[in-house]
């Protein structure tokens, strides 16, 4: 199996939104994205699992030293370290890469000005290899560090990144006040027996092309669809909810 394969279907089960937002990147900045946001979700699972922090150090020490190894050498018979570089390199390196440990390193040892700069650092990364200025990525991962929402414009190239910034932080806003957070996740990742119902701002930030565009895989363009039926306001089941449905009766009979 493709490493690429491999290492998306698990970025998709740990962090589904990050997953469907590289869906919406640019076809030859994808799979690039992908490995990198997998990356990134590799070591938070590192550090998320990890009680002892001497333990922790030496695994990601682990991984910093992998990631500086494919810049002169073949990547092992590892998936992930095999899909960045194949993916990743020459746009970025192995150091490069190497960098986002220092977050990580950071966020075990308490260090919250530190784990910001590790999100800087993600963000900034990710613009380049979305042909965008890391310097407006770098912006962007601040402001999501910090639970901010993006300036009111960005690259058209950054859409993926400015809508989950705008995600963290409509979910600090609703925190704030009291409210319930939104729902998470695609309509498939709702709760058992819910109403499974997604209607997710992102669909209207992200929704570009992807679920016309027949160039995206199939999954994308799968995804794309659910997300758009849902942002009409349709159920999981496809089917419009009741106001929408006296929407376009009412549409209708004007047309008429």
């Amino acid at each position: 199996m493709d490493p690429l394969s491999i290492i998306a279907d698990e970025l998709k089960q740990r962090d589904r939104e990050r997953w469907l937002a590289c869906l919406y990147a640019a076809a030859p900045a994808r799979p690039g994205l992908v490995a990198l946001l997998a990356l990134d979700a590799e070591l938070a699972q590192l550090v998320a699992t990890t009680t002892e922090p001497l333990l922790g150090e030496i695994r990601l020490a682990w991984w910093r030293d992998r990631l500086i190894e494919i810049d002169s050498q073949p990547a092992p018979a590892q998936p992930l370290l095999q899909a960045l570089q194949a993916r990743t390199l020459p746009r970025l390196s192995g150091s490069d890469l190497a960098g986002l440990e220092d977050g990580w390193l950071a966020r075990l040892n308490g260090d919250a000005a530190g784990s910001t700069s590790g999100c800087v650092r993600l963000f900034a990364l990710a613009a380049g290899l979305l042909g965008a200025d890391p310097a407006e990525g770098e912006y962007l991962g601040r402001a999501l560090a910090l639970a901010q929402s993006p300036p009111d414009r960005t690259s058209v190239l950054l859409r993926p990144l400015r809508a989950l910034v705008e995600l963290k932080a409509r979910d600090a806003a609703h925190a704030a006040a009291g409210r319930p957070l939104e729902p998470r996740g695609t309509l498939a990742r709702q709760g058992e027996g819910g109403q499974r119902e997604r209607c997710v701002r992102i669909a209207h930030r992200l929704r570009s092309d992807v679920s016309r565009d027949r160039r995206a895989p199939a999954v994308a363009r799968d995804d794309g669809a659910q997300f758009g039926r849902c942002a009409d306001g349709r159920t999981a089941g496809g089917e419009a909810r009741p106001h929408v449905h006296r929407a376009r009766a009412a549409r209708e009979r004007a047309a008429g």
